[in-house]
C-alpha cells in the first residue's frame, strides 16, 4: 500500500505543470507558451511619447500593415523616437533598446519577431539586432542572439538561443534600420514581439521519474 502512495505522489509531481497549464498557461513540451505579453515594457524611446505607437503594441497581436495615410492603423507597432528633426535622408539615432520585464524567471527557448509594415515609406524597419538577458535586470549577459530582420516581411522571424536559458530580463537591441525610399523620419520600430518559453529542466526530470516510477509498478504486477 506504501508503495502504491509514494508512486501516485512522484507521478502527480511529474505531471503537475500539465496540470497548471490550463489555469496558469505553463510551459509544455507540446505547449510553448509566449510570455511576452506578461512583460512590463520599456524603452530607450517612444515617438512622440504617444500610446498609439508605445511598447504595448509590440504584444497585442496585430500584424496588419501599417499604412501610411492611417493614422489608426498606423498605432499598431512601437516606433522609437529618433534624432531630434528627423527630416529626409537622415540615419536615425541608433542603437534604441527594448527591456520586457517577464514579472518572473522562465527558461526561454527562442524569441520571434514581426518588422513594421509602413508602407511606402522606409522609415521605421529594424535590420541588425541582437538580445541579452538577465535575471536581476542589472547584470546583462553577452548578446545571446545576434540576427538580422528582413524588411517589410509578412511573416513571424524565428531566432533561437543555443540552449534554453534562464532569464527574467529580456533586452533587445535595435542595431541598424532599413533607411531609403521616399522620406526618412530618423526612427526604427518592431510591430510584435514573441519571448517563447519552455518547461524547466527540473519539471522534465519530475515527468521522466514519474513515468519509471509508473513502467516498474506495471513491471511488478506483470
Amino acid at each position: 500500500m506504501k508503495k502504491h502512495i509514494v508512486s501516485i505522489l512522484v507521478l502527480s509531481l511529474g505531471m503537475s505543470p500539465l496540470g497548471l497549464c490550463s489555469v496558469l498557461q505553463t510551459p509544455t513540451l507540446e505547449n510553448p507558451v509566449n510570455v511576452a505579453p506578461r512583460a512590463s515594457i520599456t524603452a530607450s524611446s517612444v515617438y512622440y511619447d504617444l500610446i498609439e505607437l508605445g511598447t504595448q503594441r509590440l504584444v497585442d497581436g496585430v500584424t496588419s500593415p501599417e499604412w501610411y495615410n492611417s493614422w489608426q492603423a498606423q498605432g499598431r507597432y512601437w516606433v522609437s523616437v529618433g534624432a531630434p528633426g528627423g527630416g529626409y535622408w537622415v540615419e536615425p539615432t541608433l542603437p534604441e533598446w527594448l527591456i520586457f520585464d517577464l514579472q518572473s524567471d522562465y527558461t526561454l527557448s527562442s524569441l520571434s519577431f514581426f518588422n513594421t509594415l509602413n508602407y511606402p515609406y522606409l522609415d521605421t524597419g529594424t535590420k541588425e539586432f541582437n538580445v541579452q538577458i538577465s535575471s536581476d535586470g542589472v547584470n546583462y549577459s553577452i548578446p545571446q542572439i545576434t540576427g538580422q530582420l528582413e524588411w517589410q516581411n509578412q511573416t513571424y522571424q524565428d531566432f533561437f538561443f543555443d540552449n534554453p536559458v534562464s532569464a527574467r530580463y529580456v533586452q533587445i537591441n535595435l542595431i541598424s534600420a532599413y533607411i531609403g525610399g521616399v522620406q526618412n523620419y530618423n526612427r526604427v520600430g518592431l510591430n510584435e514581439v514573441q519571448i517563447i518559453a519552455v518547461p524547466e529542466p527540473s519539471s522534465l526530470s519530475l515527468l521522466a521519474l514519474g513515468g519509471v516510477v509508473v513502467a516498474l509498478g506495471r513491471r511488478r504486477r506483470n
